[in-house]
């Protein structure tokens, strides 16, 4: 008979979180048929208890980060879990966030401390209780705060400030690595001139390294000229590196686009240049 009355006092309590639910659902205009309203709640009602709680209502309205952004909180996760156990510590994630470029920081309406005490609240009511989080606990939080970012690029922006991790290290890598090539380049080049600006010498030292005598500098030939000059470099960055130089982008290297290379240095363009002799360059 006490299982009974129980069961009764179940089923009722049930129907009033049903009937707040659906009250709820009327005030913002949406009116459904009685069994939408229930496929609604069940949706939500995770645990399958009859009513909704807090987080359960988050989980329901959370959306699903995109592939991009996903791929950029895990990287930050991954960056954090150095021994790859699958879990990080709260302690060692204050250690490592950076909020010098926040907003509030900058104009100081606000403090560090104050942001970081912030953040790792919304920790606490994921359910967060051990110091540990998890890599879902991690997404689940940047699920959260991508509710409120529209814009994709400023997403990864916010975490690459926060967690000093670029999205893309292999673009870094090899913009970084790029750069080193032709600046040596151009450094043997200034180098064999004596650091002349005269045409006439730098036009022999071009014909010179024309390695197919065709009245420009292509790609293989950029690429013999770094064998020659000793520039050791990965050959998935040469076009890249030829591209630094060929600043025309017609696919090869004139002699302007040498003496302007030589003379003012990577990705200068010039229209218009006058001849300058016996001037050393700086």
């Amino acid at each position: 008979m006490n299982i009974n009355i129980i069961q009764l006092n179940k089923i009722k309590i049930i129907k009033y979180f049903q009937c707040i639910f659906i009250e709820c659902l009327s005030k913002f205009g949406v009116f459904l048929k009685k069994y939408e309203y229930q496929l609604i709640f069940n949706y939500f009602d995770k645990d399958k208890s009859g009513s909704i709680c807090y987080n359960e209502f988050i989980d329901g309205i959370r959306m699903p980060l995109n592939e991009r952004r996903t791929n950029m909180v895990r990287k930050v996760f991954f960056s954090l879990d150095r021994d790859g156990s699958g879990v990080i510590d709260l302690e060692e994630m204050k250690c490592r966030l950076n909020f010098d470029n926040d907003v509030d920081v900058v104009y100081g309406r606000t403090t560090t401390d104050f942001k970081k005490e912030q953040y790792f609240n919304n920790f606490d009511r994921l359910g967060v209780q051990d110091g540990k989080v998890t890599q879902q606990e991690f997404l689940d939080f940047y699920q959260d705060l991508g509710m409120s970012i529209a814009n994709d690029d400023y997403f990864i922006e916010l975490l690459e400030d926060q967690w000093g991790v670029t999205e893309n290290d292999d673009k870094l890598i090899a913009q970084q690595e790029s750069q080193r090539v032709v600046e040596a380049v151009r450094n043997k080049f200034i180098e064999l001139s004596g650091g002349n600006k005269d045409d006439v010498i730098l036009k022999k030292i071009f014909q010179q390294y024309d390695f197919n005598h065709d009245g420009y500098i292509g790609m293989d030939d950029f690429q013999q000229i770094t064998k020659k000059f000793g520039i050791k470099f990965e050959t998935k960055y040469l076009s890249l590196c030829f591209n630094k130089v060929d600043t025309h982008h017609s696919g090869f290297i004139e002699f302007d686009e040498f003496f302007d290379f030589v003379v003012h240095g990577i990705g200068f363009i010039s229209d218009f240049r006058q001849t300058q002799k016996s001037e050393k360059i700086i």
